[in-house]
């Protein structure tokens, strides 16, 4: 599964990369691109509870990112 999301609340490009290394290295996700500039990520996994699970863990991080 491949989703994109909206991601904000990241304030800096660094942030993003961070936030972006959170979720590629949450058990069950295969791959995480995040564009800081467009606010986007970009989450492949094995299921969408994986992906809202690794969000939820890299939220804890950063409690100002937001994502729809």
């Amino acid at each position: 599964m491949r989703k994109m999301i909206k991601v904000t609340g990241l304030d800096c490009a660094h942030c993003a990369a961070e936030f972006e290394n959170i979720v590629k290295t949450f058990p069950g996700i295969e791959d995480a691109k995040i564009n800081f500039m467009l606010e986007k990520i970009i989450v492949t996994a094995q299921s969408e509870d994986i992906i809202n699970e690794a969000l939820k863990k890299a939220g804890k991080a950063f409690p100002d990112a937001d994502w729809e």
